[in-house]
């Protein structure tokens, strides 16, 4: 006599499959998830910290994505030769005090400086000392095809502090932001505010 499986039985083992599968599922999309909002949240803290840098030293910095790389740089200027010497030659470099950030989970879908758009595959701004500060927006999306968020990152012009927000994954408008203006070069310098 050959013992077989009963209809019972395999009905069991597809309901006990099917509630293994229902758990695990939605956590493996969910880390996903979580993990493309933490690499925007780094790119957050990668902004705050570079507009910290800005109001607190006396160095021009710039601030780069490149596309191949996938990946947002704080550079600053140092010399090549003799840095005692201010007239000797300077380099960009990147800040050793600052890691980059690495895009692996999130897209960077645009990006502004005082409104204008810049180029995705590779961008650079320079912040130089004594200049007002542009304000620079960064709109990230999640990689994968099914995309269900999409960040706004933003460095005001005076603030050292980004501001992280989601936002609507569908919306691929630049979001309006303040700009910075110079009243003195307006011919607005006596002008209360």
């Amino acid at each position: 006599m050959r013992r077989a499986f009963t209809m019972v039985e395999l009905i069991v083992v597809v309901i006990v499959m099917t509630v293994v599968a229902a758990t695990i599922i939605p956590r493996f999309s969910g880390n996903e998830a979580r993990a493309a909002e933490q690499e925007a949240r780094n790119v957050k803290e990668f902004f705050s910290s570079v507009g910290a840098r800005a109001v607190l030293t006396s160095q021009s910095l710039q601030v780069e994505y490149n596309s191949l790389t996938r990946q947002f740089v704080m550079k600053t200027a140092r010399a090549t030769s003799d840095p005692a010497n201010f007239a000797s030659e300077r380099e960009w470099l990147p800040d050793p005090l600052l890691a980059p950030v690495k895009l692996e989970h999130v897209n960077v879908r645009t990006i502004s400086a005082d409104g204008l758009p810049g180029d995705v595959v590779n961008f650079l701004i320079e912040l130089p000392v004594g200049r007002p500060r542009p304000a620079l927006v960064v709109i990230l999306g999640q990689s994968n095809t099914g995309e269900t968020g999409a960040w706004r990152v933003e460095l005001p012009p005076e603030g050292v502090e980004a501001i992280f927000a989601k936002t609507d994954p569908l919306d691929a408008a630049m979001p309006s932001t303040g700009t910075s203006q110079d009243l003195d070069a307006s011919g607005m310098g006596d002008t209360p505010w």
